[in-house]
């Protein structure tokens, strides 16, 4: 997406993020935020959009770069944007900070696919992914 922000005087920017708040302000059903989000934003958008919330969640949560790393399959640079974002906007933060620690819901984890068969079970064995991940559970339940 081209940088907007750059070209825009600040007076306007503010007016046309109004318009786009007070539109979501109106929505009263989920269906109506999610028609609302699937106009305006590309699925690159939603995508970033629902990484930095996860990403936010999981460091609120007190969980390390690294483990972010591993479950989400994301670079330290995305979990160090995100960040950077938040922070910009400290402001807002406490009005953020409490809806997300009133919002209950875990998101699905997509189910990774291997193609790594363990010759001694005829099954599909998790791959690297999944292996790291379990290593990560182990060190962090033995730390404990």
């Amino acid at each position: 997406m081209r940088k907007i922000a750059n070209r825009w005087d600040a007076e306007k920017m503010d007016s046309q993020f109004g318009v786009l708040v007070k539109l979501f302000s109106e929505c009263r059903e989920e269906k109506e935020h999610k028609a609302l989000l699937s106009t305006l934003l590309t699925s690159s958008e939603k995508a970033a959009i629902a990484q930095r919330l996860e990403i936010i969640r999981r460091l609120k949560k007190g969980e390390i770069y690294a483990d972010i790393c591993l479950a989400m399959g994301v670079s330290s640079t995305t979990i160090t944007r995100s960040l950077d974002l938040y922070h910009k906007n400290g402001e807002h933060n406490a009005t953020f900070n409490k809806l997300l620690m009133d919002f209950k819901y875990e998101p699905r984890q997509p189910k990774i696919k291997s193609t790594y068969r363990d010759p001694q079970q005829q099954n599909t064995a998790g791959g690297v992914r999944e292996f790291l991940r379990q290593e990560a559970r182990i060190k962090k339940k033995s730390s404990n």
